[in-house]
């Protein structure tokens, strides 16, 4: 999702109804044809139902989650970051010791 596109709302409804459409509908197609005709009356209407939120109200419900656009905040360096460096910009993989004390 490109964060700097305006308007925000626009992009997010577009991949959420995207995602329904192409993941979540098929998914759950199968899954209820499994589990018989009330699951899939309940599932499906449910599904149909969140679909049309997204479709007539998405950019609304966005805009009322105010600026989450935001640049993220600064982080402090990491073990990782410092391992970057010193192999030349390419990070290196963590030793036995470091996996073991994350642990």
């Amino acid at each position: 999702m490109d964060r700097s596109k305006t308007p925000l709302s626009a992009t997010i409804v577009n991949c959420q109804i995207g995602f329904i459409n192409v993941l979540v509908r098929p998914l759950l197609a199968e899954w209820t044809a499994f589990l018989g005709d009330a699951a899939e009356r309940d599932i499906l209407l449910t599904l149909d139902a969140t679909l049309r939120l997204w479709e007539t109200q998405g950019a609304k419900v966005i805009d009322s989650w105010g600026s989450f656009a935001q640049p993220l905040p600064p982080t402090l360096p990491t073990k990782g970051d410092a391992r970057k460096k010193e192999a030349g910009g390419v990070a290196a993989a963590p030793s036995n010791r470091e996996i073991k004390q994350r642990m």
